[in-house]
């Protein structure tokens, strides 16, 4: 699972039982009270995690863990369609999932201060979320990892800088210099169908895969006219477009209730609550736990 990584990954800062406190009374309240009402609650695991009082607030930019950046860098500072989703490279990523959370480390409760939008995705792990879109799954991409090979086969390195020259370039004139030059036909064909999926809005124009570069050549003709004036950055801007892959954002109470990942790039502060003891009740422990907390700042 990815999640793992992600829930290992330090962005979180120590702060002080009194700045915790002060910050839980002026900016979290709403939220705390909220997860309290609706039994609703923000995890994340954290290896070898010590300190009872942590904060987040997401300026610290980080780096896909164990993995290529070139989704991140995608979906964080080149794509317009992702402008108005929480940042992945300056986020938070937690889960609704206790028991999934603990898994990774000592369990923090999450509290977001108020009015901050969050955004989830269709899947448990952000890493699947490719998962269900045929102009991806029909070219063997399912998961991001295979949206990173694609890219990296194509010889694109994940820098900012290289990935944006590639979104602008078009892509015919992508096809004609790397044709002769590029080891495995098989990854340009998967984009040039990648391609036409987003021109005829439909997986059924396909070019087959071919052995030689003429028979390429001969293949891609066919769709000349179609591919001429068009960049890469028009597909992957539309079709990893937010809506598609079902991911949505919003504020705590309007947040779909699911264990899929769950990520903000605002602040928030983090409790430590784990291990509790498996023996008892975790809604009731937590009720406990946070009716305590909204009394210590008198909003109970």
């Amino acid at each position: 699972m990815r999640l793992i990584n992600f829930l290992n990954e330090i962005v979180e800062i120590k702060t002080t039982e009194e700045e915790f406190y002060k910050i839980l009374k002026e900016k979290c309240s709403k939220n705390l009270k909220y997860m309290l009402d609706n039994k609703f609650y923000l995890y994340r695991g954290i290896h070898n995690a010590k300190n009872q009082f942590l904060k987040f607030d997401g300026s610290k930019k980080r780096k896909s863990a164990y993995t290529k950046n070139y989704y991140t860098i995608l979906f964080s500072e080149l794509l317009d369609s992702w402008k108005d989703v929480p940042k992945r490279d300056h986020s938070l990523i937690c889960s609704s999932s206790f028991s999934k959370s603990r898994q990774y480390g000592m369990t923090y409760l999450i509290i977001p201060y108020d009015d901050t939008e969050l955004a989830t995705g269709h899947t448990n792990d952000f890493w699947d979320i490719l998962d269900g879109i045929p102009e991806f799954n029909d070219n063997y991409i399912r998961k991001l990892n295979g949206l990173n090979g694609l890219f990296g086969f194509l010889g694109i390195k994940d820098k900012k800088a290289d990935i944006k020259k590639f979104l602008n370039t078009k892509i015919l004139k992508f096809y004609d210099s790397i044709k002769t030059e590029i080891y495995d036909l098989d990854d340009l064909v998967h984009v040039l169908n990648i391609s036409l999926a987003y021109v005829f809005n439909s997986v059924s124009n396909k070019i087959p895969m071919r052995n030689t570069v003429e028979e390429l050549d001969a293949e891609v003709e066919k769709y000349r006219d179609k591919l001429k004036n068009l960049k890469f950055y028009d597909v992957f801007n539309n079709l990893l477009d937010p809506k598609k892959l079902n991911i949505e954002v919003n504020k705590l109470p309007d947040l779909k209730k699911s264990h899929s990942e769950i990520w903000l790039d605002k602040p928030a502060i983090l409790l430590k609550i784990g291990p509790l003891n498996n023996n008892i009740d975790l809604n009731d422990d937590l009720d406990e736990i946070l009716t305590e907390l909204l009394t210590k700042i008198g909003k109970i």
